[in-house]
This record gives C-alpha cells, structure tokens and sequence, in this order.
C-alpha cells in the first residue's frame, strides 16, 4: 500500500512538471521579432549616414577679396623694351572677384566634407599711364596696362572645428586651370593685348563659416576665407623676371 502510494506521488509530481512549458521564459514572439530586425553593420550605417545629413546639400557664394601679389611687383616691363612712363611696374595689391559652388558629399571623422568649383578673377593696375590721340577728332585718352588673372578650380572644404549652425572653421585646397593677361584698358574699352599666358595651378585655403541665424539648417551664412594661389605663368620676355604665385586672397563673402 505503501508502495502503491508512492508511486502514486511520484507520478503526480512526474505529470505536473511535464505540463510546464519547458522554457516558459521565453517569448517566442518577442524572439521572432528581434531576428527579424536584425540589420547588417554597413546598412545599419548607411542608413545612420543618411539620417545624419541635412536637407540642404547645395551651396553658392558670392565673394569679394583683396589680393596681394608680391611676385608681379617686381616684373620689369623696361628690361623688354617697354617705355616705362606707359608701362610701368605692377601693384602688388589689387582686388578679387569670385563665385562659388559646392555641395555636401559625405562627412569625413565626423566632419562635413564640401565638394565643389570655384570660378574668380583677380586685378593688379598698373602705374604707369597710356595716352592715346584719337583720330580724327585729335582727343586724348588715358589707360593703363593691367593686369588681369582668371581661375577654375576643382576643391574640396573639410569643416574641421564647429557644428551646424554654428560657427565653423574649414581647411581647403584645389587644383584647376589658371589664366592671366597684361591687357591695354582705356576709358573706351579695351585695346591690345600685351601677354598672355594658360597654366595649371591650385590652392590651399583656410576659412571661417558664420550662419547668419544660429541654429538655423544654414540657410546663409557670412564667410571670411584666405587663399594661397601658386600658378607659374612664365616670363613676359627674357630677363623681365618670372610671372609666378604665390598669390594671396584675402576674402569676404556671403553663402546661401
């Protein structure tokens, strides 16, 4: 009898534990769920990549600058035959014009990374001064032959200090096709062209970015910005003295 009810117990204890689930922990539901939100590392960081980029990825600037070209202050039309009272040596500072598109590619150790093209021009006078008689009215002009640089330049801006919409520092370089002239400018227009002369160079840049709304996406934003040009565009005639960079631009513009 006693025999009989042990395993009597034995049996209701056997039967009670085998009606369990065996892991009633577990959520099968939740489980499921989880490996079906289970993301590869590269998408899960494209996708974070794309989240943290701006609507706005598209840049313009208009800028004006000053440049200062130790280099054309020291080429000696006179060593070509030139009169010197009409063509006489080159200022070293003169004035910059340029406009500017980039665009936001990627970002580089946690920094935005602009790709983008600038298109400038830059002008040193001259002082000396041209006369000319027009005939057959017998009036005088005056003119001067100045000096007048173009650039196209492929770049890209790294923004290495600051974050959106906040003030920020960016470090610069480009390389691209680079033009200058010594052209004869009269009150009229234009008259002959001394030289001429196409060559590649780049720059290196440094720059600081002000949104003009702080915490704005960046709308606007003023610029101040310097550039060190080196393009070497050969010699007006022998013995005259090289025509050579480096040229700097000093600039202040505004983005939008």
């Amino acid at each position: 009898m006693k025999n009989t009810m042990g395993i009597t117990m034995w049996f209701l204890v056997f039967s009670l534990f085998m009606s369990q689930p065996l892991f009633a922990n577990v959520n099968t539901d939740d489980t499921n769920q989880d490996f079906s939100k289970t993301v590869d590392p590269p998408k899960q960081l494209a996708q974070h990549h794309r989240k943290s980029m701006p609507d706005k990825r598209h840049y313009a600037s208009i800028i004006i600058g000053a440049v200062n070209w130790p280099n054309i202050g020291d080429i000696d039309p006179s060593q070509a035959g030139f009169n010197p009272q009409q063509f006489g040596k080159f200022k070293t500072w003169g004035y910059n014009i340029e406009i500017d598109y980039h665009y936001l590619a990627t970002t580089w150790f946690g920094k935005d990374l602009w790709i983008g093209l600038d298109f400038g021009v830059f002008f040193n006078e001259n002082k000396g001064e041209l006369s000319v008689v027009v005939l057959p009215s017998g009036e005088t002009i005056s003119g001067e032959i100045d000096s007048r640089g173009m650039y196209i330049t492929p770049n890209l801006k790294w923004f290495v200090w600051g974050q959106r919409g906040s003030p920020r520092l960016y470090l610069g370089a480009g390389i691209g096709y680079y033009s200058l002239d010594f052209t004869e400018l009269y009150e009229f227009g234009e008259g002959d062209e001394i030289f001429e002369e196409n060559t590649i160079g780049g720059y290196l840049s440094a720059g600081l970015r002000f949104p003009v709304s702080k915490g704005s996406p960046e709308s606007a934003a003023v610029i101040l910005e310097s550039k060190v040009h080196f393009a070497d565009f050969g010699e007006l005639a022998p013995d005259t003295g090289d025509i050579k960079g480096p040229i700097y631009i000093f600039q202040l513009g505004i983005t939008f």
